[in-house]
């Protein structure tokens, strides 16, 4: 009696969970960190998986505005854990008003980049700061993770960034 509750259960519980919507057995299970390559620049980061944000952040230093053809650039510099370092340039996109527990707002400038997790491949607005005293110098935001990726907290580093790039 006890073994067919169980299989009842069971199939409810799969019955429950295809039928919810937004689940997809296609979704790849991630951790809360991963490893990511950002583009350009072809650069490995530890990144931290950040339900929360809708968009992506990155770590710069040495941030710069500039004009090219007329249009509002900016020169940044990423660096990795390894040391390794890379000076970027990205057309602005937007410059965004992010708001902070106790602290006054913050400008930041938005540009689109390319973020490889695993084989997956995508542009999104990433918003660049100086995350300096952080432990991850990426978070990746729900713009990149919909749709494609479901996130177990109790896991770390599942994939490795191995896409071909457009």
């Amino acid at each position: 009696m006890k073994s067919i509750r169980g299989i009842i259960f069971l199939c409810l519980a799969v019955t429950f969970l295809t039928a919810t919507p937004g689940f997809s057995q296609d979704k790849t299970v991630i951790g809360w960190i991963e490893k990511v390559a950002i583009y350009p620049g072809s650069l490995a980061l530890h990144a931290k998986v950040d339900t929360a944000a809708d968009h992506s952040s990155l770590h710069v230093t040495d941030i710069e505005p500039i004009t090219r053809d007329g249009e509002k650039w900016v020169r940044f510099r990423v660096m990795t854990r390894q040391g390794e370092s890379a000076l970027l340039e990205c057309k602005v996109v937007r410059e965004a008003k992010i708001k902070r527990k106790g602290l006054e707002p913050q400008e930041r400038y938005v540009v689109k980049m390319g973020i490889c997790l695993g084989t997956v491949f995508k542009e999104v607005q990433v918003n660049l700061e100086d995350r300096t005293g952080f432990r991850y110098h990426m978070l990746v935001g729900r713009s990149f993770l919909r749709k494609r990726f479901v996130v177990d907290p109790s896991l770390k580093y599942t994939l490795e960034p191995q896409c071909k790039i457009p």
